[in-house]
């Protein structure tokens, strides 16, 4: 059995997305290459990678899936030197959802069974495959903060009283709010109507 690591990192796309960084950490090829297993490995990755790549749609709709959140939207999988699957989360609650799994190595599980099947690493010659999946925490708090600034806004009502300024020449004068008699104040009290 041969094995090795194999590591490749990514950087953040755009705002908003969050980029799942996954890289191999374990292989081990199905046949045997005494003296020569770096090169195989790196093969191997290099396989993997391109394989991943040519069916980027279909893994886009798979993690999708796995994912199973209305306010998550896998953008893409892509390459740059590794595959990058690239997710907007519509919500602060999606973001910390993700965020959740992460820590808790969930997602790096469902990443796992998404990006690896047992007939996939058998037309690669691959005997088994390890992902690793790391989220960069600045990517996290920056995709937190725009989130926050959104629904701030989003949630921001005015009223068009607030654009409303006191006259200048008049000083605010109160007997000039409608008061209720007390009659109708009673009324309205005590939830008696028509008395």
């Amino acid at each position: 059995m041969t094995a090795c690591s194999y590591t490749v990192y990514t950087c953040i796309v755009s705002l908003g997305d969050l980029s799942l960084r996954i890289k191999v950490s374990h292989i081990s090829t199905q046949e045997d290459v005494n003296g020569f297993w770096r090169e195989k490995c790196r093969e191997c990755c290099e396989s993997f990678y391109c394989y991943v790549l040519d069916n980027a749609e279909d893994y886009v709709i798979k993690l999708e899936r796995a994912l199973d959140m209305s306010d998550v939207v896998v953008s893409d999988v892509r390459r740059d030197t590794v595959i990058i699957a690239s997710v907007q989360c519509g919500t602060l609650g999606a973001l910390e959802s993700i965020n959740q799994m992460y820590k808790s190595k969930r997602l790096t599980s469902l990443c796992q069974a998404v990006f690896t099947n047992e007939k996939t690493l058998k037309n690669l010659g691959i005997r088994s495959l390890t992902l690793d999946l790391s989220i960069d925490p600045n990517e996290l708090e920056e995709c937190r903060d725009f989130l926050l600034s959104r629904k701030f806004r989003e949630n921001t009502v005015f009223h068009p009283t607030d654009m409303l300024t006191a006259p200048l020449d008049e000083e605010p004068n109160v007997d000039r709010i409608p008061r209720l008699s007390g009659e109708l104040l009673h009324i309205q009290g005590t939830g008696v109507s028509g008395v």
